[in-house]
């Protein structure tokens, strides 16, 4: 029997190298690491945005209750984030900016090598960490905040619906 948070098969496939012992990966991943909290909204991701979200300008709309927060816009990929937060900088933190958007395509480019290195040995893929959104409401205490873009943890997620409350739309 499994839980409601893992899927039958914990996210690893058939395609695995058949000696891979999760408790011992050799990268030093943890469960955590490799095995979506939620399979089902991991997989909606994937849909949408693919495994390694090359998917361009593609968006959904997502409600989360993140840390007892409503929590609601278009989901986005990472790289869409990066780039909407990096236009939002103002003029004056420009080497803020350019500080930023270097380390983050440092940032990407090693997440990459190191997805295309397990790919090529046969393991599991990490799962994703973060929820990016844009166009977001937050409902707190004492009304309504929106934010252009928004990211969260994905382990702070404690439900969520598809479709975006975002009277904006």
């Amino acid at each position: 029997m499994t839980d409601e948070t893992s899927a039958p098969d914990a996210g690893i496939g058939s395609d695995i190298a058949p000696s891979y012992d999760i408790d011992n990966d050799p990268d030093g991943l943890t469960r955590e690491d490799l095995i979506a909290k939620d399979w089902v909204l991991d997989d909606i991701f994937d849909f949408n945005f693919g495994p390694d979200e090359s998917a361009k300008d593609a968006h959904f709309g997502l409600t989360l209750n993140f840390s007892g927060l409503l929590v609601s816009g278009l989901a986005i990929t990472r790289a869409a984030w990066t780039a909407g937060t990096m236009a939002g900088f103002p003029e004056n933190a420009s080497h803020t900016r350019d500080a930023l958007t270097k380390v983050w395509a440092s940032d990407d480019e090693k997440a990459r090598e190191a997805a295309a290195s397990r790919k090529e040995r046969n393991l599991p893929s990490r799962t994703r960490l973060s929820v990016h959104l844009k166009d977001v409401q937050i409902y707190a205490p004492g009304g309504p905040v929106n934010a252009a873009f928004w990211r969260g943890n994905v382990s702070d997620i404690t439900g969520w619906t598809l479709g975006s409350y975002n009277p904006a739309e």
